[in-house]
């Protein structure tokens, strides 16, 4: 009886275990939350930083070039490392129409990390060490990785709070970067060969010469008989 009920005591850790386990890598990794508690704005909050590859990027000057996706991520946190590789893939098509930007709050220690992680990913996108979380504070949220998908208007659409495979499907659809453009109709080419040649008369079948013949002969034969009536009259 003992070893029944300590059966199903460890069947009930297990299950809340992997509930546990689930929950965490489907909703993120918890972080401190600061400013409005991740209340939604209409404009995306504009700023302007140097990227760690040394470029200065300033949001505000996308609006109305390409549309926008702010990743906030960090080195320890294993759905963010789930996430990039899905991101990565959609930057690698869409890159011409979207900027996507990484972004992390760890401090200059973690610099080399943060570094060894996107080379490892094969991450090709602009990555931010936002040490002074100034960016952070713009966009508040509780737990990464967490998304800020702006629009080419410079609006924030919606934000995504943890790991999601279909990232990708999911900004396609919401950016409407599926929507192509109407293509012209081609005009109708004439077939090759249909053209009249100048110069050239129509080629006429011997059944139609032959008619052409009769009728041209007719002619003549009704001009004899009136020719022949005029002198007799004469």
């Amino acid at each position: 009886m003992k070893d029944s009920a300590r059966g199903g005591v460890i069947v009930t850790v297990i299950i809340l275990a992997l509930v546990f386990y689930f929950a965490i890598w489907t909703q993120g990794c918890d972080t401190p939350s600061n400013g409005n508690g991740g209340r939604e704005v209409p404009m995306a909050p504009d700023f302007e930083v140097e990227t760690m590859d040394g470029d200065m990027v300033k949001l505000s000057d996308f609006a109305g070039e390409k549309a926008v996706v702010l990743d906030f991520f960090a080195t320890w946190c294993g759905p963010c490392i789930i996430e990039m590789p899905f991101l990565q893939e959609f930057y690698a098509q869409y890159s011409d129409r979207v900027e996507v930007f990484a972004i992390s709050d760890e401090g200059p220690d973690k610099t080399d990390d943060i570094l060894e992680l996107l080379d490892e990913l094969e991450i090709t996108f602009p990555a931010i060490q936002d040490t002074s979380q100034a960016i952070n504070n713009l966009y508040p949220h509780r737990a990464i990785p967490f998304l800020v998908v702006i629009g080419l208007d410079g609006k924030i659409i919606d934000t995504h709070l943890g790991a999601d495979p279909n990232i990708g499907n999911v900004l396609v659809r919401q950016l409407e970067l599926d929507v192509e453009a109407e293509e012209t109709p081609e005009e109708t080419e004439e077939p090759v060969g249909l053209e009249e040649e100048v110069g050239e008369e129509p080629e006429v079948s011997g059944e139609a010469a032959g008619e052409e013949a009769t009728e041209e002969s007719g002619e003549s034969e009704e001009e004899t008989k009136e020719e022949t009536e005029e002198e007799t009259e004469e």
